[in-house]
């Protein structure tokens, strides 16, 4: 009880200061004081990296006035074509800085507490990865890309259409040999896609929704999800990205409870704009809950990757697996 009244007059100290920074940009005191106070409780109120990050993103945190606004209304023109060619080339690092400098820039004050290396750390390993939708996105292409280019490539080579998950089968077990760095842990192939489909749910995101379409042959995670892949597919056709035509779930997810979810999405999606239909629908809130956790999940360190000869690695077209 000590201890949670403790934290509790601690988390009234930082939201004080933290309105204080707000109220006047130029005490950088105050606000890098709240900064280091808050973070030293949420590490010891907040284990897991995505419960830090609701907290940093909330209310009570002195960093909520600056992150009121997605990171790509702060991109200059031109800017949001450059990170989205570094998206496609795997630069997930200038993604990044890009990014940053953007928040930096719309923000004056916060350029002295980017100069020290504490908090600029801080914001770049606790808060920018779960703020970001571009790098978060470039992090999980970075790792399906290169499985979809050697699973066409394996497809071109059998005559028929290779799944990316048979082919980090068919590498583990020797029966194909790939030309590029490719992950074999399924688990972290099924987080990258976790994060597409939960980036396009919860922020509309249409790199996302067309990244997910275009590489939907090679993967099938569409049309294995159900009602959650259709929802994505009307959301698309809705917004106009991509070209989900003819899209249709595996039959074997068809059962009576997931027929009914998926006529209620076509029924909704069909009689109101798509505004109205994610808010009646309930997978918007859901991904934007369940975004942190997937989102720590795709951070977590890649321990399985085969590394090919120095000279066959791939060119920036191989890594975005077309």
């Amino acid at each position: 009880m000590a201890s949670s009244c403790r934290f509790l007059a601690v988390l009234g100290l930082c939201l004080m200061l933290g309105h204080a920074a707000k109220a006047d940009p130029f005490q950088s005191g105050d606000f890098l004081q709240a900064v280091r106070t808050y973070a030293v409780h949420l590490r010891i109120y907040y284990a897991p990296a995505s419960s830090r990050a609701r907290m940093w993103m909330s209310p009570a945190s002195p960093w909520s006035p600056y992150l009121d606004r997605p990171l790509s209304a702060l991109m200059r023109d031109g800017q949001a074509r450059a990170v989205e060619e570094a998206i496609r080339q795997g630069r997930c690092d200038e993604v990044r800085a890009m990014e940053t400098a953007a928040v930096a820039r719309a923000h004056a004050d916060l350029r002295v507490a980017f100069a020290e290396a504490d908090v600029a750390e801080l914001f770049q390993g606790e808060i920018y990865p779960f703020l970001s939708q571009a790098y978060p996105r470039c992090r999980a292409l970075a790792l399906i890309g290169p499985l979809v280019g050697e699973a066409r490539r394996m497809s071109d080579d059998v005559g028929f259409a290779v799944t990316a998950r048979e082919v980090q089968f068919f590498i583990e077990t020797g029966r194909h040999d790939a030309i590029r760095p490719v992950e074999l842990d399924t688990r972290v192939l099924s987080s990258a896609v976790s994060t597409l489909e939960v980036l396009a749910t919860c922020h509309h995101d249409p790199g996302a929704l067309a990244d997910l379409l275009r590489l939907e042959p090679h993967l099938g995670d569409l049309k294995a999800a159900g009602d959650r892949g259709i929802y994505l597919v009307r959301l698309a056709e809705a917004l106009g990205v991509g070209d989900p035509a003819g899209f249709e779930p595996l039959p074997e997810v068809r059962d009576a409870r997931d027929r009914a979810r998926i006529a209620r999405i076509d029924r909704t999606f069909a009689d109101m704009p798509v505004a109205e239909a994610v808010r009646v629908l309930p997978y918007r809130s859901d991904a934007c809950r369940l975004l942190p956790v997937v989102l720590e999940e795709l951070y977590r360190p890649v321990r399985a990757r085969l590394v090919p000869p120095s000279d066959r690695l791939p060119g920036s077209d191989e890594i975005d697996g077309r």
